[in-house]
């Protein structure tokens, strides 16, 4: 059965919810993702969300995507990875159909999607993904906004990941450009990007020196 049908089979009492009940759920959702990480819980609050918004506002709206985007963002803390996968392919394959080709929540879904082949070492299905969400991304908020520096770094790890060393010190110099304009050099952030880059740029040179050692070693006596 499809995943978010599944989430809106209709349970007793819910349909004749109005929507303003909205509010008081996601209140309730807030402070139980602020305190405690009760994921369980705020996952029951949101699928009772869905439903209202369904029935208020149908499957189109905006709303229900964003929803849907955070019901998603849930899995992630859990390590239920292949969840988030099928439940963000799915929101594409609706918003592909009903929004138009550079909507910014295409972009997200798609760096979402990406993120759950990420994290599942799927560097091949990430790459691609992260990709058009990069460019969906610059042409909904322009070159230097901050979801493009972290959709940069993204593809800079997969890249590193995938040894190709030319993109990947791209990658990280333009996504550090960018969240260092973005957030600040003191950010958590940029400092972990710059680290992770002063990282990268020595394996760089380890491998350098790999490579100068074979063809040595190869160089007949």
């Amino acid at each position: 059965m499809v995943l978010y049908k599944s989430i809106l089979r209709p349970r007793s009492g819910e349909a004749s919810q109005n929507y303003p009940e909205v509010v008081t759920s996601l209140i309730k959702l807030r402070e139980i993702l602020s305190s405690n990480r009760r994921y369980i819980e705020a996952e029951v609050t949101y699928k009772k969300i869905l439903v209202v918004i369904d029935n208020a506002l149908g499957q189109d709206h905006q709303v229900f995507f964003n929803c849907l985007h955070n019901l998603g963002l849930l899995y992630f803390p859990q390590k239920k990875y292949s969840v988030a996968e099928a439940l963000y392919k799915e929101v594409f394959e609706i918003m592909e159909k009903i929004l138009y080709p550079y909507h910014p929540s295409i972009g997200i879904c798609l760096g979402n999607l990406a993120r759950a082949h990420l994290l599942q070492g799927k560097y091949s299905k990430a790459k691609p993904l992260y990709q058009k969400s990069l460019e969906i991304t610059e042409v909904a908020f322009g070159k230097n906004h901050t979801n493009v520096g972290y959709c940069l770094w993204n593809l800079a790890y997969i890249y590193q990941k995938q040894w190709v060393i030319v993109h990947a010190e791209r990658s990280y110099q333009r996504s550090l450009a960018v969240l260092t304009s973005s957030l600040g050099e003191e950010h958590p952030d940029t400092e972990r990007l710059e680290k992770e880059y002063k990282s990268f740029l020595r394996k760089k040179i380890l491998i350098k020196w790999a490579k100068e050692l074979m063809l040595f070693l190869r160089i007949p006596q």
